[in-house]
């Protein structure tokens, strides 16, 4: 039983996680280029 579940959840990750989106609201620069750990995003999945 338990090793169905995990196989169910094994194939509900790989066809969910190319499924996300991410809306990126505020894009900060510092010092000329993109500061990723400044980002205000929304992720959303489908």
């Amino acid at each position: 039983m338990l090793k169905r579940f995990t196989n169910y959840l094994l194939w509900l990750w790989v066809f969910l996680i190319p499924w996300q989106a991410r809306w990126i609201i505020v894009d900060p620069v510092l010092e000329g280029s993109v500061w990723e750990y400044g980002r205000l995003s929304l992720y959303g999945g489908d």
